[in-house]
């Protein structure tokens, strides 16, 4: 048997005379279609072996065709020897097939793309569409001669009127492009909407941005729900993940529905959509849409921890510290809370610090308090900040530094902490940490940068790059400034 089908005016199964595509799509693949080659009757494969079960009965031969009972070709290049001679005869069908094999080398031949854009040519020409649909395609790509992106529009157009939904998509392209012909939103929303309506999965997403941006014609948010959820069950994973969060907060003027939600986050979660997978995991752990699941809560985090989600390794870190789904085990909670610090996370990095505190009090946890602490603190995590200044004000994991302490409670207690606010009042007054605030060198006393002129504070004990720093210091350096002078 061979492949293909041409326009005719009558184009029904020989078997059960059921009207049978104009071209292939992706129902032929659900109920592919079989080509007799040595009579050229098409029928639906299952008809076909329902056939000849029964003609084999009485002919006790399967070499026979059930329909003509001519010999049937044995082999591919048999096949190929009968299809060339339908060619011959003009049949559009069979030079689709001659088509065909020398793209693929079926048959026995040579793989020819020069040799399939001439059979594929001469099929388009006799009304063959997949012939049409597949040549567009050759011109686009320049395979077996020039490039003509006008010839490839003009083949797309007549396959797409004829209602083949891929060849409607990749004219909607063309049309936004405005490749082989003049750009055109309009038309490339008509096209993209027929495409879809069609079930074609790129035309749906297409529809769901166009609508949603309003390109092409007017926005229309329900419309761009309407295409996602159309994408999402067929099972397009960014659509469902999309899908979940319109259920979940109404967006597209739908209705809200946790419940629907969680069926659409799962969904992409079993795919491994790594979003899907944390956003799952916090509506079982609070309960939205269904039950309470803690178990399945820690379950989906590790899901898209494993997969580097940040948020859902500091989470899952935090259910290890306690019996949240599971058992406590500090080790898994400094491993998840050590994998998401590295990545930047600041409240990771300060709860390996405060883990580092709480454990043995040793040389190397003193030095770890620090890495960790350090790197929060820079962040502006105030409590880190707190703990580093007294980490050099104590000189654990490191030497005593009052001025690096005194930097580090300033920076804290700019953010409201009252422990630090006191202690760097006691430094100030007790001459610690260079208490009149001015840095090593020529930096600013507040932010440390250094710039070609300085302001100098009328004591004379601090420097400052910007008015702004001399405001945001002067609560800590009136006291100094102040004695200086009374």
């Amino acid at each position: 048997g061979g492949g293909g089908a041409e326009q005719e005016t009558r184009r029904e199964c020989c078997v059960c005379l059921e009207r049978l595509p104009l071209f292939l799509t992706k129902d032929s693949l659900v109920n592919p279609l079989c080509r007799m080659l040595c009579c050229g009757k098409t029928m639906h494969e299952d008809c076909q072996k329902r056939l000849e079960r029964n003609a084999f009965t009485n002919t006790h031969s399967k070499d026979l065709c059930p329909m003509c009972r001519a010999e049937r070709p044995d082999d591919e290049a048999a096949c190929h020897a009968k299809a060339l001679e339908h060619a011959k005869d003009g049949k559009a069908w069979a030079m689709f097939d001659i088509g065909c094999d020398f793209l693929t080398g079926r048959g026995g031949v040579s793989v020819s793309a020069k040799k399939a854009r001439v059979w594929l040519g001469r099929a388009a020409v006799a009304g063959h569409l997949d012939a049409a649909f597949s040549l567009a395609g050759m011109h686009v790509q320049g395979d077996g001669g020039p490039t003509s992106l006008q010839e490839a529009r003009r083949l797309y157009t007549i396959v797409a009127t004829a209602g083949h939904p891929e060849a409607q998509s990749r004219l909607a392209e063309m049309y936004s492009s405005g490749a082989g012909g003049p750009m055109s939103q309009k038309q490339a929303r008509s096209w993209f909407g027929k495409a879809a309506e069609q079930g074609e999965l790129e035309a749906q997403l297409a529809m769901a941005q166009m609508c949603g941006s309003g390109q092409g014609g007017p926005a229309s948010p329900a419309k761009a729900r309407h295409w996602i959820m159309k994408a999402a069950e067929q099972g397009h994973v960014q659509s469902q993940y999309s899908a979940a969060l319109m259920c979940f907060t109404g967006q597209g003027g739908g209705p809200v529905s946790k419940k629907q939600s969680r069926v659409w986050f799962k969904k992409a979660a079993e795919k491994r959509h790594v979003l899907a997978q944390q956003k799952l995991a916090g509506m079982y752990r609070d309960g939205d849409g269904g039950a309470v699941d803690l178990k399945q809560a820690r379950f989906w985090y590790k899901k898209a921890a494993e997969q580097g989600d940040l948020e859902s390794q500091f989470l899952l870190g935090g259910m290890h510290m306690t019996s949240e789904g599971g058992p406590v085990s500090e080790e898994m909670a400094k491993f998840w809370f050590k994998k998401a610090a590295e990545q930047g996370d600041r409240e990771s990095q300060f709860n390996l610090g405060v883990m580092f505190r709480n454990g043995e009090s040793s040389d190397e946890s003193f030095k770890q308090q620090r890495l960790w602490f350090g790197k929060a603190g820079r962040q502006g995590h105030m409590m880190a900040q707190y703990f580093m200044g007294s980490l050099h004000q104590r000189g654990q994991g490191g030497p005593v530094s009052m001025e690096k302490a005194r930097i580090w409670y300033e920076r804290a207690a700019k953010q409201g902490d009252k422990p630090s606010q006191k202690i760097l009042a006691s430094m100030i007054a007790r001459g610690l940490g260079d208490p009149a605030g001015t840095a090593t060198g020529d930096s600013c006393a507040y932010c440390r940068k250094v710039v070609p002129r300085m302001m100098g504070c009328p004591c004379g004990l601090a420097q400052y790059c910007s008015k702004e720093c001399q405001r945001g210091h002067w609560p800590v350096h009136k006291k100094v400034h102040k004695k200086t002078h009374a």
